[in-house]
């Protein structure tokens, strides 16, 4: 099984252009997995859950969390269970979507990392695209009148961020090695900008990722469906001035 990561992070090195040589890249992402899966896979195991498993991150801005669920194998309908809770080192602009290129701002919806959006060249030491501009950010963005969104946004290592998720080096590895064996768009982000007033209870998110699937249509790669859940309400008093 770690031969599988190696090899899914060595076909995700040759979908970009290097930065850096491609076999330092190789090099950098395969110590990665060695370093990190087998912890990854004895936590997971202790849960019950299975290394390889669908996932899906959530991502909460104003609590600075990053949640990592993943599917059951034990249940007959799609049932994920929450692994564990990451803190967000730094993510910029204040709480609100996205608007266009060069806001600084983190986006804010539903999101797929496919296979071909693992990124082990980045300047931030490895790193997830999240498919920003999504369709739905596509379609208000025409509505609107703006043009350029942006894009290019990843949940990467590092402490810096321009509109990115900075997660910092160590959890950065986690999140690249357990996507890196869930398959292609097994992935699902969603990222909000606060928790929801009232939770929605355990059972609710984790069947959450089937309705989100049962609402995306076929798109290319660089494309994730629209989708017209509504998240909470966000009072001013929430607001903040922008994150360094």
């Amino acid at each position: 099984m770690l031969l599988l990561t190696t090899l899914v992070v060595a076909t995700a090195i040759g979908l970009f252009g290097p930065r850096r040589s491609a076999h330092a890249n190789a090099d950098r992402a395969a110590a990665a997995a060695a370093r990190v899966r087998p912890a990854l896979e004895k936590a997971l195991q202790e849960k019950g859950l299975r290394f390889g498993a669908p996932i899906y991150l959530r991502i909460y801005k104003e609590s600075d969390e990053l949640e990592v669920w993943v599917q059951k194998d034990s249940t007959a309908a799609p049932s994920f269970e929450l692994f564990r809770t990451y803190t967000i080192c730094t993510w910029s602009g204040s709480l609100g979507p996205k608007q266009k290129q060069g806001d600084g701002q983190a986006p804010e919806g539903f999101y797929f990392v496919t296979r071909g959006r693992m990124n082990p060249n980045s300047r931030f030491h490895l790193a997830l695209r999240v498919g920003y501009p999504n369709e739905f950010d596509q379609t208000m963005g025409q509505k609107d009148g703006r043009a350029d969104l942006g894009s290019d946004i990843m949940i990467h290592g590092g402490s810096a961020s321009i509109g990115c998720l900075a997660m910092g080096d160590e959890t950065a590895e986690d999140l690249f090695v357990l996507v890196a064996d869930c398959g292609p768009s097994n992935a699902i982000v969603i990222i909000t900008p606060v928790a929801p007033a009232t939770p929605m209870s355990t059972a609710t998110w984790a069947s959450f990722p089937a309705m989100v699937r049962k609402r995306r249509t076929p798109t290319s790669d660089t494309t994730a469906p629209a989708m017209s859940i509504r998240f909470p309400t966000v009072r001013r008093s929430h607001f903040r001035s922008p994150r360094r």
